[in-house]
């Protein structure tokens, strides 16, 4: 078989950075933010938490077939030692893995935390997080 064109795939992968709304102390994130975004940055209020979009909004937005996922940074980008915040599962249908018990969902003031959503079937869907620390 003969290919008689180049194909050229791209080098960078393009994105959105969504930030939300500063010094709240709870807020609820859109399919279309998580969906479409690469990084959520927030400077939260103290002791805050996100909650995440519910399953049947991510499976019409973006998670359309089993073994479907995304990726994204949650960036805290607080300056206050006690800004940090959790990220909560909406329902029954989403179970958040972590590295870690005892902070699974934490993202510190001035970290960032990997997070990934795999729909596993088709009432379900897995959150896998983990912090990151400054390298440098």
């Amino acid at each position: 078989e003969e290919f008689l064109s180049e194909v050229r795939l791209p080098a960078v992968e393009t994105g959105n950075v969504t930030t939300l709304t500063i010094n709240l102390a709870t807020t609820t994130i859109t399919a279309a933010q998580l969906c479409d975004s690469n990084v959520i940055a927030w400077a939260p209020g103290a002791t805050a938490s996100v909650t995440l979009p519910s399953t049947t909004a991510l499976f019409s937005n973006c998670l359309t077939k089993n073994g479907d996922s995304i990726s994204l940074i949650f960036n805290n980008d607080s300056a206050s030692g006690t800004n940090y915040f959790t990220v909560e599962a909406t329902d029954a249908s989403q179970t958040l893995l972590s590295v870690s018990s005892t902070i699974a969902d934490l993202v510190a003031t001035s970290t960032s935390a990997f997070f990934r959503a795999v729909r596993v079937s088709g009432n379900e869907v897995i959150y896998w997080m983990g912090s990151l620390l400054n390298a440098d």
